[in-house]
C-alpha cells in the first residue's frame, strides 16, 4: 500500500520506520514546516509535498501525527477522499469534533475507515437503519462488541453464546 504521512515530527518519523519490512511504502510527506517533511521524505525515498490535497492523491493511505487540534480535521480529510486512515490519539480533542465523521454502513466505507487489514468481514449488504455496522473482534473463544451499530446487542448475544 502507498502510505502518506502527514505531521513529521517525532511521531510521523516512527510511523514511517514502522512501515519498514511491512510491504506498505512510504511514498508521501507534508507538515507545516517543510523542512521536516523534506527531511523524513529523504530518509526514506518518498516526495515531500506541499499540501495535503497533493499527498492524499499519491497515497492509498494515510497516517495523521500532527498536533492535537490538526488530528480531525487532516483525517477527515484523507476519509473523504476515500483513503484509508491512520490517526493518532486522541483522534480529537472532544466528542464534538468528531460528530462530522459518520460511521461505515456500507463494507466499503468500513475498511477505509478503519485503516486496517480485517482478516475476515462478514456483510449482508447495507445496514437498512441508515446506522453505523456493528463491529464484533473475535479470537478463539472470545468475543467483545468493539462498536455497536444497528443490530442489537442481545441478538448477538444469542448467536455467538
Amino acid at each position: 500500500m502507498r502510505v502518506g504521512i502527514v505531521g513529521c515530527g517525532l511521531i510521523g518519523g516512527k510511523r514511517a520506520d514502522a512501515l519498514k519490512g511491512t510491504g506498505d511504502v512510504l511514498v508521501a510527506t507534508h507538515d507545516l514546516a517543510a523542512d521536516r517533511a523534506k527531511a523524513l521524505a529523504a530518509k526514506h525515498g518518498a516526495e515531500a509535498c506541499a499540501t495535503l490535497d497533493e499527498l492524499i492523491a499519491k497515497s492509498d493511505a494515510v497516517v495523521v501525527a500532527a498536533t492535537n487540534d490538526q488530528l480531525t480535521p487532516l483525517s477527515l480529510a484523507a476519509v473523504r477522499a476515500g483513503k484509508h486512515v491512520v490517526v493518532e490519539k486522541p483522534a480529537a480533542r472532544s466528542g464534538k469534533e468528531l460528530e462530522p465523521v459518520e460511521g461505515p454502513t456500507f463494507t466499503e466505507q468500513l475498511m477505509k475507515q478503519l485503516g486496517l487489514r480485517l482478516p475476515l468481514v462478514l456483510d449482508a449488504g447495507e445496514t437498512g437503519a441508515g446506522l453505523p455496522s456493528t463491529i464484533i473482534g473475535i479470537q478463539d473463544e472470545n468475543w467483545e462488541i468493539l462498536r455497536e451499530g444497528a443490530i442489537p446487542i442481545n441478538d448477538i448475544k444469542a448467536v455467538l453464546q
